[in-house]
């Protein structure tokens, strides 16, 4: 803030000048007050936010790695229940074979992906 102009205000104005600066003063320092209260009770909350967030994000980070590990399990499970039914066709096959079944067991094309997607 350039202070030039009111300087020489003062310099010529004689007492109303003195006046004038005293309430220049006066509300100067309110702002200056006022200012620091809000800017601190501003601070405080967005001290508060931010720890709300990092809460947050923590139990975001437990959650995904809890997910992470449902997910590796499940894909192993899937795996070795895929494995199973691939050993249990060739069985089958085998013992059709050997008692000479016929008609021979057709088995359903293997799943492409997730049901719904195309």
């Amino acid at each position: 803030m350039d202070l030039t102009p009111f300087i020489g205000l003062l310099t010529k104005g004689g007492p109303a000048g003195i006046v004038l600066a005293v309430f220049f003063g006066l509300a100067a320092l309110v702002r200056e007050v006022r200012g620091g209260k809000v800017s601190a009770g501003r601070e405080a909350d967005l001290n508060a936010k931010i720890a709300q967030m990092q809460a947050e994000l923590q139990e975001l980070r437990v959650t995904m790695t809890k997910i992470e590990t449902e997910l590796d399990l499940s894909l192993d499970l899937n795996h070795s229940l895929r494995y199973q039914r691939d050993q249990a066709r060739v069985r089958v096959e085998y013992l059709e074979q050997v008692h000479s079944v016929e008609p021979r067991t057709v088995w359903p094309p293997e799943p492409t992906g997730p049901a719904g997607s195309s």
